[in-house]
């Protein structure tokens, strides 16, 4: 009911606001040259939130005619959800105040309610007998998170982009209060088993020639990251060393002359030089904004947070999009509505072991994406996945 309820309400919203657009008198242009301030309340569906509520608001920087749509902006970002998870950040983002730079920090705290724990070392999955006998929190642990981010892109030549990166975190892991659950069967309901200090240092390149970072419909993304950390132990001031790599590509392609229809296709590796700490598994390494779970909405769509993690994942992707209305008669324009399907499968293990379909993943649906200004998204996703059917509400494409 509720899923239908979501489908409902996104179509009549985007029938509302595409009619809106011939019927909407004629108002004075708006000043695009100065910083200007902006709000927004996006909801939240699936995943840590559960279903929650995204409260977004700061100044947007002039804008322009960039790839990236947003030029620059600076502002907070609320979460929360019925799950219990919030957070917080304080974001600077600076994608396009200089043709040749681009800049995203931020700063977070988080209180995770859903946190998938599969084993210290990631080495089971989801048993969903034990699930049904123990509850939905038996393969969960809370995870309290403290970030400081920072990416760093500098033109080389052309699409080529190098990319710098770092992120400080300290983190907290707790049981839930529910027992039992698989982390307090392991390290004890009562105690905070895991206290860390992590650094990380991200170097790569990229080549990017997209036209556009929200909705493209051609060009490409490639990108090739190397990270190396270190976890500092707080009970005990126990260092562990830690690198990973990151190679993918992202293609978009046009299939007609109205570009109103554009084939999208993915492939990402990452592996780890060697096993990683359960809460390190959950991140994604990235060359732009810090990302969760190796099921997660940009990655493994409908899947929410997953039933199991891994230190190596292989993703494939292919999605089909479509603009299925427009607000004008020039369907380069930015505001519309999107229909699409996809699939998206992948494989993961450990470091040291070899890679098998018996660890794997799938997801194959359906979406629809209002698109009401070329940053501005709000989307709704359903299908099906190896776990089962599922939605989710989103604010971008996949990819």
């Amino acid at each position: 009911m509720r899923r239908a309820l979501a489908v409902g309400l996104l179509l009549s919203g985007a029938a509302a606001h595409l009619a809106a657009q011939a019927v909407r008198p004629v108002r004075a242009p708006r000043d695009t040259t100065r910083w200007r301030f902006t709000r927004g309340i996006l909801p939240d569906l699936g995943g840590q939130m559960g279903l929650g509520v995204n409260l977004r608001f700061g100044l947007l920087a002039p804008d322009g005619a960039g790839p990236s749509a947003i030029t620059g902006a600076v502002g907070a970002d609320l979460h929360a959800g019925t799950t219990g998870s919030r957070s917080a950040a304080l974001v600077l983002l600076a994608p396009a105040l200089h043709r040749d730079w681009h800049l995203l920090a931020l700063v977070r705290a988080e209180r995770l309610m859903r946190t998938p724990y599969f084993g210290p070392h990631n080495e089971g999955r989801a048993d969903d007998s034990l699930q049904d006998q123990n509850g939905p929190l038996y393969y969960r642990y809370a995870l309290l998170r403290t970030t400081g981010f920072i990416t760093i892109q500098r033109r080389v030549a052309g699409p080529v982009w190098l990319y710098l990166g770092g992120q400080a975190r300290y983190y907290r892991a707790t049981a839930h209060r529910q027992s039992p659950t698989l982390y307090g069967l392991d390290f004890g309901a009562a105690s905070d088993s895991t206290r860390w200090l992590g650094l990380e240092g991200r170097a790569g390149m990229l080549v990017d020639t997209r036209d556009d970072w929200v909705a493209p419909r051609r060009g490409l993304l490639l990108e090739a990251i190397v990270s190396a950390g270190r976890l500092t132990r707080h009970d005990n001031d126990s260092t562990t060393p830690y690198r990973r790599w990151l190679v993918g590509a992202r293609e978009f392609l046009t299939l007609d002359d109205s570009a109103r229809t554009v084939l999208a296709l993915r492939q990402r590796l990452s592996m780890a030089g060697d096993t990683l700490p359960y809460f390190l598994a959950y991140e994604q390494l990235t060359s732009w904004a810090p990302e969760d779970g190796v099921a997660s909405p940009q990655l493994m769509r409908l899947h929410g947070i997953g039933n199991q993690l891994a230190s190596n994942t292989v993703t494939v992707s292919v999605e089909l999009r479509r603009k299925l209305l427009d607000s004008t008669e020039e369907p380069k324009q930015a505001k519309g509505l999107w229909g699409l399907v996809f699939g998206d499968g992948s494989v993961l293990w450990e470091p040291h072991t070899s890679a098998s379909l018996r660890r794997s993943a799938w997801t194959i649906g359906a979406g629809l994406r209002l698109q009401t200004g070329r940053h501005s998204l709000l989307g709704l996703d359903l299908g099906w996945a190896d776990t089962g059917p599922s939605a989710t509400v989103t604010s971008s494409f996949g990819f």
